[in-house]
């Protein structure tokens, strides 16, 4: 029902899947006595957010929850699903949670909240996170620091700037490299981003570096 005037194009394999059952056979999915009849395909209908909007998340949930039971990839989502809320509030709550580092590596590429934050180009979030100390010149496993996550296309260059100088208040170092030994400065040009050049050249960006290509 929820899902009726979604273009067909749109669904993923296992929607397409499960909206061949019959009506009768869906039923009977969902109200199974055997949750892992039913449990999967809900998990995965609540992972889809460009789909449908994702069911609402309860701050007290976050407060309640064993973060410590949850797997990398859980915790990755969890993380995902709390920086794609509107409101600070479930950051904020999480944060408070006593089982959260404001450093925490997330994920298989060990991300902190600021990467994450920075890359989603939300300046309240990173503002929040730098208020919490976060620190902002650690790289995750591909040598990118939040600095690098700033670098955005054209329709997020204000969002840019605002959360470089943010970084650059902190004290963020503008010549850290990725592992292809390319710093922000590189990524910029790739960009074609002029504002976004000029601000790490007046912050003493390195002309000199050479990539490894």
């Amino acid at each position: 029902e929820v899902m009726k005037d979604v273009p067909y194009k749109y669904y993923q394999p296992w929607v397409v899947g499960f909206f061949e059952l019959s009506d009768r056979d869906v039923q009977e999915i969902l109200h199974s006595s055997d949750m892992q009849l039913w449990k999967r395909p809900m998990e995965m209908l609540a992972s889809l957010p460009l789909i449908i909007p994702p069911v609402p998340m309860n701050p007290q949930d976050i407060i309640n929850a064993n973060l410590a039971t949850l797997s990398a990839v859980d915790m990755e989502k969890l993380v995902g699903r709390i920086m794609q809320e509107r409101t600070l509030l479930y950051l904020e709550t999480f944060l408070s949670h006593p089982q959260v580092s404001i450093n925490a590596r997330i994920g298989s590429k060990k991300r902190t909240l600021l990467h994450i934050a920075c890359g989603h180009g939300d300046v309240d979030k990173v503002t929040l996170l730098l208020d919490h100390k976060a620190k902002v010149n650690v790289a995750d496993t591909e040598g990118l620091t939040p600095l690098h996550y700033c670098v955005h296309p054209a329709e997020d260059l204000m969002h840019s700037v605002s959360i470089m100088t943010l970084l650059f208040n902190q004290k963020a170092s503008v010549n850290l490299c990725d592992r292809h030994i390319r710093s922000a400065l590189h990524y910029a040009c790739i960009l074609q981003s002029e504002k976004l050049v000029q601000l790490l050249l007046q912050k003493g960006a390195d002309l000199a570096i050479l990539d490894a290509f």
